[in-house]
C-alpha cells in the first residue's frame, strides 16, 4: 500500500514537472503569437494602429505572473500620424490570461517616448480611437477593449506635445512619472492619479503660462462613464512646491465640457497664485514674498467648448501683511490690497475686467497706494492711479539682460492717473483722448552699463496729458555729464510701440542739452547700441539696425551748448548748434573750437538700411597735422600727418555711404573742396622725392610754402586735382592730375622758379629748357609725373602740362560752382599772370 501511494505522488508530481515545463516551453516558442494576438485584440477595437518591433515575454521576473514587454511601440491616430511611440511597453499580466481571451493586466509601463495631443479646428481630438458601435446612439460611449483589463497605467520619461487649434491652446510637458489606478474595465469606478511633470511652456492665445514649471499632483476621481462625469474629489497640485486644492465635476456634453470646479491655495501666500500668471507679470512679480492673511480662490464654472468659455472669477486678498523683494532694503509694512478678475457676463475678453483694488503699504518712511483697473481685453480701457516712492531696483527684471546692471535708486511718483483706452494710448492720433497727469522725480538713481557707471543726479518730469515737460534731468558718467531741459510729446505711444514701429509713432520734442564734457563714442553705449540683449558685440549690420530702430522714433531738435568733447581721437571745445532728427534722419549743424581753429559742421546722416552722410565743413585756421592724426589719416596711408604741416582753412562738401552690413563704400565716397594751407610743408612723398632726384634738387625732399591753394574732387575711387599752388620763397609750383585709391597717379607740373633755381637745375640737367615766365627772374620748367608710388616716371611735357591745365579749367569751374550753392563766399583759385610764360602773355 506504502509503495502505491509512494509510486501515485511521484506519478502526480512528475506529470505536474512535465504540465509545467510544458507549459513554460509553449510561452517561449509562441511568445511571439501570444504578443500578437495582444496587439491583434487592441486593433480589432481601435480606428488606427498600434505595433511594435519586438516582443518578449518572461514568466520568471515576477511568478506566478508573466510580464511582457514591447520595444519600439507606436501607436498611429485616425490619420495615420503618430499619436504615441516609446521605445519600451511593460505588461505585468495574470499567467492563465496567456492561454484565454481574455487579459488581465495588473500593471501597463511605458517608458521613453512621446505623446503628440492635437485637437483640430473642428474640435476633433486624435485621441479619440476606439471604435464606436453601429447601433449606437450620440449619447452611447465608445467600445471599450472589453477582453482586456488594466488596473494601473505608468507613464515615464515622456515628452507631451499638446497642439488645441480650436480654442488656441499649445502646450509642451515632460511627464517624469504619471499613475493611474482604476478598475477601468468597470463603467463606473475611482481613478488614482498621481504624477511628476515639468511644465516647458502653455499657451492660451498670445499668452505664455506654466513656464518652466515643476508639477506635481495627486487626485482621487470618480468616473462614471455611462454619464460622461468625472469628480474630482482631495485633489492636490504642487507648482513649484505652492501647493493648490481643486475640486469639482467635469461632465462632457454634446457640445464640450462642462466644468464646475474650485481652486484655492493652501499656504494664502502671495508667491503661490503668481505662479499661475502670464510669464510676463510673473516675472515682475515673482520675486515677491508675502507674509499675512492672505487668500486665494478662484472658480471656474460653465461649457467650454467651440467658441464658448466657462465663467471664470478669482480672487486675492492680503490683509494687514508684508511684502519683501530682493531688491527691497526695506519690508513692505501695513500692505493691504484685493485682487479680482472675471470674464464677465459674456464669459469672453470684451467683458474681462481685472482690478488692484485699495493697494495700500508703507516702505520705510513713504506710503504708497494704487488703484488699477482694466475693462475690455478685446479693446483695453485701463484706469491706473499710483502715488508714492519706489525703488528703481525691483524693475530689473523687465530690463533686457546684458544691457544695464545694479540698477539704483528710486523714483518718487506723485499723484500720477492715467484713464484711456489701450489702442489710443500706442497712437499718436489719438493720444490727446487719453488722460494723464502727475509727476516723476528721479533721485540718486545710477546704473551700470557694459562697466561703467552712470548716474542721474536730479531730474523731475511733470506730466500733463501728452505733454512731458523735462527740468534739472542731470546726467553723469562714461566720462561725459549732460543737464537737460525741454518738452516732449507721445512719450506714452513710443514707450508702448512695437519693434516695427507699425503705428508710426514720432517722439516730437524740443529740448536744451548743455555739457561741461561730452564723449560721445561712450554715450552710444548708454543707448545700447553697441551691445545687444546678452551683452556681446554687435556686428556692424546688427548696429546699423538697432540704430535705425531707435532713430524711427525721434522727430524733434536739441540746441546744445557744450564746453568740450570728444569722439575716438577726435576733440573739441566750445560747441554751439543744433541737433536736430527727423525721418530717420539726423542733422547736426553749428560751430566749434578744434584742431587749434574753428570748425563749422552742417551734416546729414540718414540712418537707414544703407546709411548715407552727407556734411558740409568750413575750416578756419585749423592745424593740418592734427586734423590728420585725429581723423586717422583718412583710412590711407599715400598723404599723412607726416607729410603735411601748416594752418589750413577752406570748404568741404563730403557725402559717404555705408552697406546693410556697415561696410564703407570707397566707390560711392564723394568729396570736393576748396583748401588753402599757409605756413607749412610737404614733405617726403614718394612722388616729391622722385622730382628731386630728376632734377637734382634734394632739398625739394621737403617744401616749405607760405602759401598752398587746392581745388579738390574725390568720386570713383579717384582723387582728383584740377589745380594746385604752391608759394615758396625760391619757386612756386602749379599741379593739376589724379590719384587712384590703388596708388596710381598722373601728375602734370609746372615748376616757376627763380634765376638761382633755374640756373641750378639747368647746370645740372642740361635736356631740361625752361620758358621765362611773364615775371621778371623767373622760368617755368613743366613735367609729368606718372606711374605707382614706388615706381615713378618723370618726363618734360611743355605742351601736354600746358594742354592739360586748359582741360581742366573746366573741372574747377564746376568745383567752383557747386561749392558757391552751398558756401556763402568761396575764393577763386587761379594760377597768377605773372607765372604765365612771355610767349603766352604776349
Amino acid at each position: 500500500m506504502k509503495k502505491f501511494w509512494r509510486r501515485f505522488f511521484r506519478t502526480i508530481f512528475v506529470l505536474i514537472i512535465l504540465g509545467l515545463i510544458l507549459a513554460f516551453a509553449s510561452t517561449f516558442v509562441f511568445q511571439r503569437q501570444i504578443g500578437n494576438r495582444l496587439i491583434g485584440e487592441v486593433n480589432e477595437r481601435i480606428a488606427s494602429e498600434l505595433s511594435a518591433d519586438d516582443i518578449g515575454l518572461n514568466i520568471w521576473a515576477n511568478f506566478p505572473r508573466a510580464q511582457a514587454y514591447m520595444n519600439g511601440l507606436t501607436l498611429t491616430d485616425t490619420d495615420g500620424n503618430t499619436l504615441m511611440q516609446a521605445q519600451k511597453a511593460t505588461l505585468d499580466l495574470k499567467l492563465t490570461s496567456l492561454f484565454s481571451s481574455n487579459y488581465i493586466i495588473y500593471t501597463l509601463n511605458i517608458d521613453n517616448g512621446e505623446i503628440f495631443v492635437k485637437i483640430n479646428q473642428e474640435g476633433t481630438a486624435n485621441y479619440n480611437i476606439l471604435h464606436t458601435p453601429a447601433d449606437s446612439t450620440n449619447n452611447a460611449p465608445p467600445s471599450q477593449l472589453t477582453n482586456v483589463s488594466i488596473d494601473k497605467a505608468i507613464l515615464s520619461n515622456m515628452q507631451l506635445h499638446y497642439d488645441n487649434q480650436q480654442q488656441r491652446h499649445k502646450g509642451e510637458f515632460f511627464v517624469e512619472n504619471m499613475e493611474i489606478e482604476g478598475e477601468f474595465s468597470a463603467r463606473r469606478f475611482e481613478m488614482k492619479n498621481t504624477g511628476q511633470i515639468k511644465a516647458n511652456y502653455y499657451d492660451s492665445d498670445q499668452l505664455r503660462f506654466l513656464e518652466n514649471k515643476t508639477i506635481d499632483y495627486s487626485t482621487f476621481i470618480d468616473v462614471d462613464l455611462n454619464a460622461h462625469s468625472y469628480e474630482l474629489d482631495q485633489a492636490k497640485v504642487l507648482i513649484n512646491e505652492h501647493p493648490f486644492r481643486l475640486q469639482g465635476d467635469i461632465e462632457k456634453w454634446e457640445k464640450g465640457y462642462y466644468l464646475d470646479l474650485f481652486i484655492s491655495s493652501e499656504d494664502s501666500q502671495l508667491e503661490g497664485p503668481v505662479q499661475l500668471l502670464p510669464s510676463t507679470y510673473e516675472k515682475l512679480l515673482g520675486d515677491f514674498k508675502s507674509r499675512g492673511q492672505t487668500s486665494f480662490s478662484a472658480i471656474v464654472k460653465g461649457l467650454w467648448g467651440e467658441n464658448q468659455n466657462p465663467e471664470l472669477k478669482a480672487e486675492l486678498q492680503l490683509v494687514n501683511g508684508t511684502l519683501q523683494h530682493p531688491k527691497l532694503e526695506n519690508t513692505m509694512d501695513s500692505t493691504h490690497f484685493n485682487v479680482l478678475f472675471n470674464n464677465g457676463d459674456l464669459k469672453s475678453f470684451e467683458t474681462t475686467a481685472f482690478e488692484v483694488r485699495d493697494f495700500r503699504g508703507r516702505l520705510g518712511q513713504d506710503e504708497i497706494t494704487a488703484h488699477l483697473t482694466i475693462n475690455n481685453f478685446d479693446n483695453p480701457n485701463i484706469d491706473l492711479s499710483f502715488d508714492g516712492q519706489l525703488p528703481l531696483q525691483i524693475f530689473e527684471p523687465l530690463l533686457e539682460e546684458g544691457n544695464l546692471q545694479n540698477l539704483e535708486g528710486e523714483l518718487a511718483i506723485r499723484n500720477f492717473k492715467l484713464n484711456g483706452r489701450y489702442e489710443n494710448m500706442i497712437s499718436p492720433g489719438y493720444i490727446g483722448l487719453v488722460k494723464t497727469e502727475g509727476q516723476l522725480e528721479c533721485q540718486n538713481v545710477q546704473a551700470t552699463v557694459k562697466g561703467d557707471t552712470t548716474r542721474v543726479i536730479a531730474g523731475v518730469f511733470n506730466i500733463n496729458d501728452n505733454k512731458f515737460d523735462i527740468s534739472q534731468l542731470q546726467l553723469r558718467g562714461f566720462g561725459s555729464d549732460l543737464n537737460i531741459q525741454g518738452t516732449a510729446f507721445n512719450v506714452l505711444p513710443m514707450l508702448m510701440a512695437d519693434s516695427i514701429n507699425s503705428e508710426d509713432v514720432e517722439l516730437e520734442f524740443n529740448a536744451q542739452v548743455k555739457s561741461s564734457n561730452l564723449d560721445v563714442n561712450k554715450m552710444l553705449v548708454t543707448l545700447d547700441l553697441l551691445q545687444d540683449s546678452t551683452g556681446r558685440n554687435l556686428s556692424q549690420r546688427q548696429l546699423i539696425e538697432k540704430r535705425e530702430r531707435i532713430s524711427q522714433f525721434l522727430k524733434g531738435s536739441f540746441s546744445a551748448e557744450i564746453d568740450s568733447f570728444t569722439y575716438h581721437n577726435f576733440s573739441g571745445k566750445n560747441f554751439s548748434g543744433n541737433i536736430n532728427f527727423a525721418n530717420n534722419e539726423l542733422q547736426i549743424k553749428g560751430l566749434t573750437e578744434a584742431l587749434d581753429g574753428e570748425i563749422a559742421i552742417d551734416g546729414q546722416l540718414l540712418m537707414e538700411y544703407r546709411p548715407r552722410l552727407e556734411a558740409q565743413l568750413t575750416f578756419a585756421e585749423v592745424n593740418s597735422t592734427q586734423l590728420f592724426e585725429q581723423s586717422r589719416q583718412f583710412n590711407q596711408d599715400f598723404l599723412t600727418s607726416r607729410n603735411l604741416s601748416g594752418t589750413m582753412k577752406g570748404h568741404l562738401l563730403v557725402e559717404a555711404s555705408w552697406d546693410q552690413n556697415g561696410r564703407f563704400l570707397n566707390d560711392k565716397m564723394k568729396a570736393t573742396g576748396s583748401l588753402q594751407f599757409s605756413n607749412g610743408a610737404i614733405k617726403n612723398l614718394e612722388p616729391q622725392k622722385a622730382y628731386a632726384r630728376f632734377i637734382k634738387k634734394p632739398q625739394l625732399d621737403s617744401i616749405a610754402f607760405s602759401e598752398m591753394k587746392a581745388y579738390l574732387e574725390i568720386r570713383r575711387r579717384k582723387v582728383y586735382i584740377p589745380m594746385a599752388l604752391i608759394t615758396s620763397d625760391s619757386f612756386r609750383l602749379s599741379m593739376s592730375g589724379e590719384h587712384r585709391f590703388n596708388d596710381n597717379f598722373r601728375y602734370h607740373v609746372k615748376l616757376n622758379a627763380n634765376t638761382a633755381l633755374a640756373r641750378s637745375i639747368e647746370g645740372l640737367q642740361k635736356n631740361i629748357e625752361p620758358t621765362a615766365a611773364n615775371q621778371s627772374g623767373y622760368y617755368n620748367f613743366y613735367h609729368t609725373l606718372y606711374g605707382h608710388r614706388n615706381d615713378v616716371d618723370i618726363r618734360q611735357a611743355p605742351e601736354q602740362v600746358r594742354s592739360e591745365f586748359e582741360r581742366s579749367q573746366i573741372r574747377r569751374s564746376e568745383i567752383h560752382k557747386k561749392l558757391l550753392q552751398v558756401f556763402d563766399q568761396i575764393s577763386l583759385i587761379e594760377e597768377p599772370n605773372a607765372w604765365n610764360d612771355e610767349e603766352v602773355i604776349k
